[in-house]
């Protein structure tokens, strides 16, 4: 009979560093949010809360038929891509214009049609801007439902895209209003 609750408790006792590392692993959080700004001399200064830690890269994009540089500053989580993207093109009508470019193109990437997207009033000033587009689109990548929130912003001279994108069944709407109710532009 002792030797019965010595091996028990040997087994229990060898249980319990795996069942310890399973109660830790669940207790780490997928969206450690944070507040993060874009790199010194990357564009356009603004605050955010990403889930994670960002990354900042840069390139050359064509928006309207203007190449400019493109700065992003993102961060993924639990399956969604959050991301802020910026870029100065030197005349506010210029500016205003490339929102539909950008638009179309980001919804091209999910195989999206233009006038398939939903046009919803997401969370988040959008006041002082010389134009705005919300975009709520669903689609496709890589054999992969697919969905696509974003706002489009025209200040000025500069443009800026706020956006998550990525698997439609990890979009929450804690998550669109965190992400989107913290951006703001300097």
């Amino acid at each position: 009979m002792q030797l019965r609750r010595a091996a028990g408790r040997s087994a229990a006792l060898a249980i319990l560093p795996l069942l310890l590392v399973l109660v830790l692993a669940a207790c780490s959080p997928t969206y450690n949010w944070r507040q993060v700004r874009p790199q010194p001399g990357q564009g356009i200064d603004f605050v955010v809360l990403l889930p994670a830690r960002p990354a900042h890269y840069s390139r050359p994009v064509n928006l309207g038929g203007h190449r400019v540089e493109m700065h992003m500053t993102a961060a993924q989580a639990g399956g969604v891509s959050f991301a802020v993207a910026t870029a100065e093109l030197g005349d506010p009508a210029t500016a205003a214009a490339a929102l539909d470019a950008m638009r179309n193109a980001l919804l091209a990437n999910i195989g999206a049609e233009p006038g398939a997207a939903a046009r919803p009033l997401l969370p988040g000033p959008a006041e002082g801007n010389t134009r705005s587009i919300d975009v709520d689109a669903r689609g496709q990548a890589g054999g992969r439902p697919q969905r696509l929130v974003v706002r489009l912003l025209a200040r000025r001279t500069q443009v800026m895209q706020v956006l998550m994108l990525g698997d439609e069944k990890s979009f929450t709407d804690d998550n669109i209003e965190t992400f989107f109710g913290s951006f703001k532009p300097s």
